[in-house]
């Protein structure tokens, strides 16, 4: 048909013909919608905390219905007044026979002690979302075992994932880190570090050089931070944080992120 219909408007072209109906172009069907989002809040992530518990709702793959959600304690930022799968995570939703909507999974209680549950109704979770959600909510166990053996606050931990990648296990930079904490792969491979990119070995990679920095530094965070970012031998040479602007604002922001509680 393709064939034919280029034939005929070629010979439409050259002798005036009209071009059958069929031959024209038609409008392009809509299947789906994509609702765009994303999967992080702009400034502050809690993809530390972990589902206590799902019950009665399968989100290994579409489904629609109703489904209830208990979070446990969460902070406010965790939860929105109106509903959705977390309204910054990108779900895709089908047009049938009725109007599948993006709701949340968070109800009114938002700043309750005992822990919102939320609920979704009528809403489409493709097994993508959910995987890369969770992908999320794992490194959790990984942080807080190497936060005590390195002796170290988990959240400062957490807090330098935060900035130096969104918790994104691939991230890859320009001048070549990669990974959770973004670890260089000559500093990866002194670490003992095979894989940048997985994170229970980046997560101990970078770990272990934090004390190392704090070690080095008398554990003066702010000094090992910039350690962190700038290097050792910067923050020696200038007797503190170096007068980089990048580094500055590094250091501001890991202890912003390091700041956030629960």
């Amino acid at each position: 048909m393709k064939n034919a219909c280029k034939h005929l408007l070629l010979l439409s072209c050259l002798v005036g013909w009209s071009v059958p109906a069929y031959c024209e172009p038609q409008p392009v069907q809509v299947l789906g919608e994509q609702v765009d989002g994303s999967l992080m809040q702009p400034e502050e992530e809690p993809w530390m905390l972990t589902p206590n518990e799902v019950t009665n709702c399968d989100l290994s793959r579409p489904s629609e219905g109703t489904c209830t959600m208990d979070f446990g304690p969460l902070p406010p930022i965790m939860v929105t007044v109106e509903s959705g799968y977390y309204d910054q995570v990108p779900v895709v939703v089908r047009k049938t026979h009725y109007e599948h909507r993006r709701r949340s999974l968070a109800s009114r209680g938002a700043h309750s002690t005992a822990g919102p549950v939320g609920t979704v109704t009528e809403s489409v979770v493709y097994r993508s979302v959910y995987r890369r959600a969770a992908r999320k909510f794992d490194i959790t166990p990984i942080i807080m075992k190497n936060a005590q053996k390195f002796n170290l606050d988990p959240w400062m931990i957490r807090g330098v994932i935060e900035v130096e990648s969104a918790f994104r296990p691939h991230a890859q930079s320009y001048a070549g880190a990669g990974g959770l904490m973004q670890l260089m792969p000559g500093t990866a491979s002194y670490l003992g570090c095979r894989d940048r990119f997985d994170p229970e070995q980046n997560i101990a990679a970078g770990a272990r050089y934090l004390r190392q920095m704090l070690n080095r530094f008398d554990n003066n965070y702010d000094l090992a931070i910039a350690a962190y970012n700038a290097g050792p031998g910067n923050v020696e040479r200038y007797g503190g944080i170096p007068p980089f602007a990048e580094t500055q604002h590094y250091v501001r922001k890991v202890r912003k992120a390091w700041s956030w509680r629960p």
